[in-house]
This record gives C-alpha cells, sequence and structure tokens, in this order.
C-alpha cells in the first residue's frame, strides 16, 4: 500500500505540570522539515533534512512527530515522535573590513564582468 507521510513540528512543553512557562510560545516552529510531505511507494525510502532558526539565543526543544496516511483511510496515523533541540547562539565574527563597495557603470560597448573583493570572517 501506499504510505503518504507528514511530517510536522509542535513545541513540547517543558515546564511542570501547574506552572506556566516562562518562554514565550514561537509563532512559528523553530525546526522545519524538508520535504514536509512526501508519498512512498512500497519498498521506498526517503532523507529528511532539518533546519533550525531562532533569532533569539539559548536551548530549544521542539517534538518533530511523522504522521502517516494508508491508502484510503481517512485518518492519519502517527508513525513515530521525536525530540530536536539546538542551543543557539549569538556568533563572534570579526569582519577583515567593515564594508564592502562595488560601482556599476552600464556602458553598451564594454562586458559584463564579475566585481570581487577579498574579505575573510574570523569567528
Amino acid at each position: 500500500r501506499d504510505l503518504e507521510a507528514k511530517a510536522a513540528a509542535a513545541k513540547k512543553d517543558k515546564g511542570k505540570p501547574g506552572k506556566k512557562s516562562t518562554v514565550p510560545e514561537p509563532s512559528v516552529p523553530i525546526f522545519t522539515v524538508e520535504p514536509e510531505t512526501i508519498e512512498l511507494k512500497p519498498c521506498t525510502a526517503c532523507m529528511f533534512r532539518f533546519k533550525g532558526f531562532n533569532a533569539n539565543v539559548g536551548e530549544v526543544t521542539e517534538t518533530i512527530e511523522c504522521i502517516a496516511k494508508v491508502a484510503k483511510d481517512k485518518g492519519m496515523k502517527a508513525i513515530f515522535t521525536s525530540e530536536v533541540s539546538a542551543d543557539f547562539i549569538n556568533p563572534l565574527l570579526q569582519p577583515s573590513s567593515q564594508e564592502l563597495r562595488f560601482t556599476y557603470m552600464h556602458s553598451n560597448d564594454i562586458e559584463l564582468a564579475p566585481q570581487t573583493q577579498p574579505m575573510t570572517l574570523r569567528n
């Protein structure tokens, strides 16, 4: 039977029962899964990529749930759940130059050429 699997991220509550969490709930999940939806034929597999982005510094844990719909079944069934976590930091990048300047002047008789400047980033 064909399987249609869908990965869904949901914030996992790490607080104690009866106590409110001090961490605000994100409006969108921190972690995303690609591809979000697939259709698996029998005896096949799929590689998934998990990406995380957070503008705030700190540890984040979310639960990723893989759900499936088998053939013509109406409901979705949980296949597995997994915790994804990351410790987001502010990188301390030091550029070799504080600015890069490029100027482009169009002229029909001059062929377009790439403009480059060396720059290094040190962490």
